[in-house]
């Protein structure tokens, strides 16, 4: 296993993960709390706003019948590192890798006259875009975890983009898409 940098710099002992390694479990553990929901060793968002859950464990060691129990018959999450079959009762419906890009310089940026923070009233709009889109897992409350901005043609929302979890100084940039008609 490869150290792990923190946000801070340094690097998180060999074999502990840093928050990028449990970056469900860090946010709901941190600055999401409010958004937790928890049943023994397991965790996941409420499901309005995400379909993210966290298991601790690990390999060989994951608390299945806790998430069951959490989750309730029928439900479904979203789980990032656990690449072993989950046990008898639970249905893998889709298997994806997953790329972590992480900026490490400073960035300038200029005020983009066009855009504009997306508020509650804009939901409709998101989720109508996102449904245009499919730019990954995006539910009614998604905008109370960050900012999000978006560029309006009229009436109608055409592009945008936000924060959605939160650890160890890490903001995960979430949403990003533009209409097809727009690109």
């Amino acid at each position: 296993m490869t150290d792990t940098t923190t946000a801070a710099g340094q690097a998180a002992p060999a074999g502990e993960p840093g928050p990028l390694d449990e970056m469900i479990l860090a946010s709901l553990a941190g600055p999401h709390a409010r958004f937790a929901e928890r049943h023994g060793r397991a965790i996941r968002f409420h499901t309005d706003v995400a379909p993210f859950a966290a298991m601790a464990g690990g390999p060989g060691r994951w608390p299945w019948d806790d998430l069951a129990t959490l989750v309730g018959p029928g439900g479904g999450v979203a789980l990032f590192h656990v690449t072993e079959d989950p046990p008898p009762g639970w249905q893998v419906e889709l298997r994806a890798g997953l790329v972590q890009m992480i900026a490490t310089g400073r960035f300038v940026s200029a005020p983009e006259p066009e855009a504009r923070r997306l508020t509650r009233a804009d939901v409709p709009a998101m989720l109508d875009l996102v449904e245009r889109t499919q730019p990954g897992p995006f539910r009614p409350r998604t905008i109370e975890l960050g900012a999000y901005l978006g560029i309006f043609d009229g009436p109608r929302l055409v592009a945008m983009a936000g924060e959605r979890m939160r650890a160890g100084g890490y903001t995960e940039i979430s949403a990003v898409c533009t209409d097809p008609a727009y690109r």
